[in-house]
């Protein structure tokens, strides 16, 4: 839908500024409780000479001027303002909504929100900090209930390793189906999934966020779920074939996987070895 939403934006600007050099007349938004309002001096297009000083929002409270928006401050990579051209300006992005929070913008990089009360920029990155400060909580309290030392000592290691690589930069990327923070050092790689909603998955249960962490010794993934477990962990290839012994999973010439259940507020723990289908 974000990928429709921001096409059927670029058509509708696209013929718009293949017409006119001045593309679009200032359009005005109030939050819901009337505190502020915010005016979209370019409708998502901005000149070919634009500047990281260019204004894309001018922000009221009341009638006294609260803040103007910039290129500077809404991108990371400000080139990536050029990331969609058209034939007399390049196309940064959308205005999506105002809430009483701030406003809510899709851009060349993702998706992002500017906050009224900081005066500043958050991105899908800043959503990914929070559910990784989530997570580090959660793994503390399970690993207590693992038996596996060697399983310990993967998700141990695995943690330590997203810890180092929230340290780089992350980059935000749609593959179609979900916006997802991607973190890169050398051969070690982390995908962070954050949805606007819960979905079904590790073992049929109500994913919050995703981490698929995957370096040259460890290929493991954490679901934050919402449930009756609250996370769930596949240490891909990390079974025990001997648990298939005389089975129809003994035939396969790859390690199965291993999977870990937890609720961890009433310390239970479920695990057991699967081949996917």
């Amino acid at each position: 839908m974000k990928k429709l939403f921001i096409i059927l934006c670029t058509i509708f600007i696209t013929s718009i500024s293949a017409w006119s050099d001045e593309p679009w007349e200032p359009q005005e938004y109030f939050s819901p409780d009337g505190k502020y309002s915010v005016i979209d001096q370019t409708g998502g297009l901005v000149s070919k000479k634009w500047n990281k000083e260019t204004v894309l929002f001018t922000v009221y409270e009341g009638n006294t001027l609260f803040d103007e928006i910039k290129i500077g401050k809404i991108f990371k990579n400000p080139r990536m303002v050029e990331y969609v051209a058209t034939v007399s300006h390049f196309h940064w992005g959308c205005f999506v909504s105002i809430d009483n929070e701030g406003i809510n913008l899709l851009d060349n990089e993702g998706e992002k929100k500017y906050i009224f009360e900081t005066k500043e920029i958050q991105s899908e990155t800043h959503q990914s900090q929070l559910t990784y400060d989530e997570l580090e909580s959660l793994i503390n309290k399970a690993l207590p209930l693992v038996k596996n030392k060697r399983d310990v000592k993967k998700i141990s290691k695995a943690l330590k390793t997203i810890k180092m690589l929230f340290g780089q930069k992350g980059i935000n990327l749609n593959n179609g189906h979900n916006n997802y923070d991607l973190f890169k050092s050398g051969k070690s790689e982390l995908k962070i999934i954050n949805t606007k909603g819960p979905w079904k998955g590790a073992g049929s249960h109500s994913v919050k966020t995703a981490f698929r962490l995957k370096t040259s010794e460890i290929n493991i993934s954490f679901f934050i779920t919402d449930d009756d477990c609250d996370l769930y962990i596949v240490i891909h290839g990390g079974g025990d074939k001997e648990n298939f012994k005389g089975r129809w999973g003994e035939d396969f010439d790859y390690l199965p996987e291993r999977f870990y259940e937890f609720n961890t507020k009433t310390s239970y723990v479920r695990t057991g070895d699967y081949y996917p289908d």
